[in-house]
């Protein structure tokens, strides 16, 4: 019962010190199931260029009419990673069964407890990461490894202001 005390006063503290703002993210620990996925592997110039390797991988799934049993996700190995040249992983959950090849490979997720955060709005996610590893720092844990983005809703039609993801640091 300290420990939580101890924790309500920090984040309030934290709170006073912004001013009395209040973040406008939600943070939660998630226990996460392990899940099958089909997944690929790249290298994006820039953190912008993802899209591509996941519309490939979108496309080719699509030709073996492959039934996702959650949204896409792009996985970030290194928590901290490079400007320019960023190994991605692009995975899709799915119980499908996928022809396999050098650029595609099925792999088990491990279940993971995660801390996460849901941004909607632009896909401007960097106040929402802040949001995040500042609440693990506050709480006293610590991140296990790399980071992921789960595509809840990527609009058709690109508009800025529809997007919403998932934000998971291990």
């Amino acid at each position: 019962i300290l420990q939580d005390q101890i924790t309500y006063l920090d984040n309030k503290i934290y709170e006073v010190e912004m001013d009395g703002r209040m973040s406008s993210y939600e943070i939660t620990l998630k226990q996460l199931e392990p899940m099958k996925v089909i997944v690929t592997r790249d290298v994006a110039p820039v953190k912008e260029d993802i899209g591509a390797t996941m519309a490939a991988l979108r496309e080719r799934l699509r030709a073996y009419n492959v039934y996702p049993t959650a949204p896409q996700m792009a996985i970030f190995p290194e928590y901290i990673h490079p400007i320019n040249n960023i190994p991605i992983e692009v995975a899709q959950p799915t119980d499908s069964v996928v022809p396999l090849g050098d650029d595609v490979q099925e792999r088990l997720i491990p279940g993971i407890t995660v801390a996460s955060v849901i941004h909607t709005g632009s896909s401007d996610m960097a106040p929402a990461w802040v949001a995040l590893n500042e609440w693990i720092q506050r709480n006293s844990y610590r991140i296990s490894g790399g980071f992921r983005e789960i595509f809840l809703y990527e609009p058709l039609d690109k508009d800025a202001e529809k997007y919403a993801f998932d934000l998971q640091f291990p």
